[in-house]
């Protein structure tokens, strides 16, 4: 079986304008499957930062995957050998950053 990517919307698509703080839209998530997240950026300037937030309901209450994937440095990937909530959303923050594109794959393997 090939891997399931899942690429994060925001606002403006896939590929986010790294100086807007914004909350990406929901994704349900239907399998408990082993799971990569790394964050692909260029043209920064500064050091935004990023929350993996989970939910069992796509309205909330939402939190913190782990709280290592609260406020992550935007190079920090993420991988766990399963992944069991329902919905997942990428909650990024701009911080001073003034430039460039951010953008956030989840990779799903069995």
């Amino acid at each position: 079986m090939n891997p399931i990517n899942i690429t994060f919307v925001f606002g403006d698509g896939t590929t986010h304008d790294a100086s807007v703080t914004e909350i990406s839209t929901v994704e349900e998530l239907c399998y408990n499957y082993a799971w990569l997240l790394v964050p692909t950026s260029t043209g920064l300037n500064a050091s935004p930062t990023y929350s993996i937030e989970v939910s069992n309901t796509a309205s909330g209450p939402w939190s913190a995957y782990d709280p290592l994937t609260q406020d992550a440095d935007i190079l920090q990937p993420f991988d766990d050998t399963h992944f069991a909530p329902t919905y997942v959303r990428i909650n990024y923050n701009a911080q001073t950053n003034t430039a460039g594109t951010v953008s956030f794959t989840l990779t799903l393997k069995k």
